[in-house]
């Protein structure tokens, strides 16, 4: 699997509890609704719900939601919910305290700005993103351009509150930022 979940002994490319600890999740998603786009097998999303107050996942794949939702309802989990969906498109009339868009705007087709609006929609005042960099197979390198990226996305009435570095893959070094939205 992509991603680990340790709690039901899943093995993945990418250590969940070393995302979990880098983006300090714990801190980020405390008592929040928490959008995760992109969420594969949402265990990520996952442990985002034990710290919050709810969790949706959502991922255009169905097979992987479906693997989601059966760890998810097997650990009893009440506050997480994986749907099949287009984060391109996902709307919600109420937004988001926390929106995670981990390594997705490469299979993104809308522009950054774009896509830095479709954050701001997504998000409440004084909200926050958290977003990562794409992998590319370096341990020493990161996504190259990703800072202007940060800055397109960031133009939508974001500002840069913390960055960080992790490669929880052995494979990718990728740099994130948590980007809090103007209250």
């Amino acid at each position: 699997p992509y991603q680990s979940c340790t709690p039901v002994l899943i093995a993945g490319s990418r250590d969940t509890d070393v995302r979990t600890a880098a983006y300090d999740l714990e801190h980020l998603c405390k008592g929040k609704r928490v959008l995760d786009l992109g969420c594969n097998t949402g265990f990520l999303t996952l442990a985002a719900a034990s710290y919050g107050q709810s969790a949706l996942g959502l991922e255009h794949v169905q097979a992987l939601v479906d693997i989601g939702s059966r760890v998810t309802a097997f650990l009893g989990v009440s506050n997480c919910d994986l749907q099949c969906g287009d984060a391109e498109t996902f709307t919600r009339d109420t937004p988001f305290d926390v929106v995670i868009a981990a390594a997705i705007h490469g299979w993104m087709t809308m522009p950054l700005p774009d896509l830095g609006r479709h954050f701001a929609s997504l998000t409440s005042a004084g909200g926050a993103v958290l977003f990562e960099s794409q992998g590319q197979r370096s341990t020493t390198v990161v996504e190259e351009g990703f800072q202007d990226k940060v800055a397109a996305v960031a133009a939508a009435g974001f500002q840069v509150e913390r960055q960080g570095l992790l490669c929880d893959d052995a494979v990718n070094k990728r740099a994130f930022v948590i980007l809090r939205k103007d209250a």
